[in-house]
């Protein structure tokens, strides 16, 4: 069970993500440097995607 907010912190984040032990993730609506934070941290576990506007993200299931 998770309890979900649309403004989690760094660490809710990060503890949400992994205990869904996602494939892919796509990080969006939040500062840049946070999002950068959050690649850095977790990109060797994860596929995470930084969304361009406009631009399609393709994911393999």
């Amino acid at each position: 069970q998770f309890q979900l907010s649309n403004h989690a912190g760094h660490s809710e984040l990060c503890d949400f993500a992994n205990k869904c032990n996602p494939q892919s993730m796509i990080l969006f609506h939040a500062p840049e440097e946070s999002r950068d934070v959050i690649f850095s941290e977790m990109s060797e576990k994860i596929n995470i995607h930084l969304p361009v506007n406009g631009t399609p993200i393709h994911i393999n299931s």
